[in-house]
């Protein structure tokens, strides 16, 4: 009965965190305590990219700061985190570099170590202005 609350309690949580939702499909107590071994700044970048509270043009529309949404770097698709940190063609050779991985699914970032994935969205300059 407990359980059955919680999940729905976080059912409701969950909904219309459209993008976070993409990247973390349940808790887990392994990664909590990967992040509570981070950084306040590594711990920052990690959350503005599951949130996409980040200079992704996808956030930076919303708020009225640029007008096109399309991907500065493959200029196919439009630039949000899961195109960047998943899909973007123009970060394939980075992406294996860092992930081991040219393409990924949102779901996979829930076993990707939290460290490799800091390093590809630093040199990626995924967080610059």
């Amino acid at each position: 009965m407990i359980r059955n609350w919680k999940s729905q309690k976080l059912q409701e949580y969950r909904h219309g965190q459209r993008q976070a939702n993409a990247f973390l499909k349940r808790p887990s107590a392994t990664r909590a305590g990967e992040l509570l071994n981070l950084s306040r700044n590594q711990l920052r970048i990690r959350s503005v990219l599951l949130t996409g509270h980040c200079h992704l043009k996808e956030h930076l529309i919303k708020l009225g700061m640029v007008e096109s949404h399309g991907c500065d770097r493959c200029h196919q698709a439009l630039e949000t985190a899961p195109h960047i940190f998943c899909d973007c063609e123009a970060l394939v050779v980075l992406r294996f570099w860092h992930l081991s991985h040219h393409f990924l699914q949102p779901d996979d970032s829930a076993t990707m170590s939290i460290s490799k994935t800091l390093h590809f969205v630093q040199s990626a300059e995924l967080l610059n202005a």
